[in-house]
């Protein structure tokens, strides 16, 4: 199976992605994807959207991996203009390993 990286705003609460509580959504998602056997890429502690004047630091957006690729996630801090913050996925690299016998020549 191809791996498949999801990028989504699911408005979904839930303490296994930073929020101190969780929202009925957030409860029926969570099984949802642990039954599938996705990866969640955020870090808990790393917020998407920064706080208003009403809310505060959140994690509306979630980024998933169904399958098997090495990946980076982090949040680098730009809005570009909105509260939502930008989060780069970045594919690690996989350099076969190069084995070959040594020579001493004169």
């Amino acid at each position: 199976m191809r791996p498949l990286i999801i990028l989504r705003d699911v408005n979904a609460l839930h303490t296994q992605w930073g929020y101190r509580y969780q929202s009925k959504r957030g409860k029926q998602l969570t099984p949802a994807i642990e039954q599938q056997g996705i990866t969640i890429l955020d870090e808990p502690g790393t917020p998407t959207r920064m706080s208003t004047s009403t809310c505060m630091d959140s994690t509306p957006e979630l980024s998933l991996l169904k399958g098997h690729l090495d990946v980076t996630w982090q949040n680098i801090g730009t809005n570009l203009g909105s509260n939502h913050i930008i989060s780069v996925i970045r594919r690690v690299p996989n350099f076969p390993e190069h084995v070959c016998q040594a020579r001493i020549t004169d």
